[in-house]
């Protein structure tokens, strides 16, 4: 791990992944003080590595000052909502992250609270917080403060322990916004999906939904497939393990 902090502190690296390779403090500690000194750096990728919540304060004050970085992946680190405050004060830096993946991170409807409060004017471009119980109460509070964000063009909220009652806010967001990739996989939405169908027929932007395992049914994929027949821009739909939609339903498809 040495010469290859060494490499850091002296290469001009661009993209540097560190996923799944068992970081404990004291190696993460001697990384982090290589990407002090390196404000090359435009992806850094650290998933999957249980660092606590001390050493990764200490990552975030390394890194304020590479400008560069845009691209920042935290999944499974079990940073929590007080990993959410800290991360989100990147949010305001002059040069922000573009592309942030905090995908299972024991992240709350509080964290989402925090990011909510951060994110309006941000200039993200992508989020992932899947894996995440950030429920209805998380889930209404983020995407009320996103409607009208023109920056955020992919949101990742697969398994976030949502359900119909979120549906009006997914609703408001995509005709709200300019969103080109929702994931909602694996999220009971039930009736849910018909707000998402009212959206749907006049959204000009989303390209790629993600709706595997929702609940779709042989009721509410009706008004689904009648709003498709009026979109225009929809190029990826995923909806396969939702068992109830039945033979009726896939031929409604």
């Amino acid at each position: 791990l040495r010469i290859l902090a060494n490499i850091i502190k002296k290469n001009k690296l661009c993209d540097l992944n560190l996923n799944s390779t068992s970081l404990n403090d004291k190696k993460l500690k001697i990384l982090i003080e290589a990407l002090e000194v390196n404000h090359s750096l435009c992806d850094l990728s650290l998933g999957f590595n249980c660092m606590t919540i001390e050493t990764f304060q200490t990552l975030m004050n390394a890194i304020k000052n590479n400008s560069n970085l845009s691209w920042l992946v935290l999944c499974s680190n079990e940073l929590g909502d007080e990993g959410v405050k800290i991360i989100s004060e990147r949010f305001h830096f002059d040069a922000p992250i573009h592309f942030l993946n905090l995908a299972d991170n024991n992240i709350s409807a509080i964290g989402a609270k925090i990011i909510a409060e951060n994110i309006t004017n941000t200039k993200l471009l992508a989020l992932d917080l899947g894996c995440n119980q950030i429920t209805d109460k998380g889930m209404k509070t983020l995407l009320r403060a996103l409607k009208g964000n023109v920056n955020i063009k992919i949101l990742k909220l697969n398994n976030t322990g949502i359900s119909e009652k979120s549906g009006k806010a997914i609703r408001d967001i995509l005709i709200e916004s300019q969103l080109m990739t929702l994931d909602l996989t694996n999220n009971n939405l039930g009736d849910g999906i018909e707000d998402i169908a009212t959206a749907i027929k006049s959204n000009q932007w989303l390209q790629h939904l993600g709706l595997e395992k929702t609940g779709l049914n042989h009721h509410n994929i009706k008004s689904f497939v009648t709003a498709l027949a009026e979109n225009q821009t929809l190029r990826t739909l995923n909806i396969c393990k939702n068992e109830e939609l039945g033979d009726i339903g896939v031929e409604a498809v």
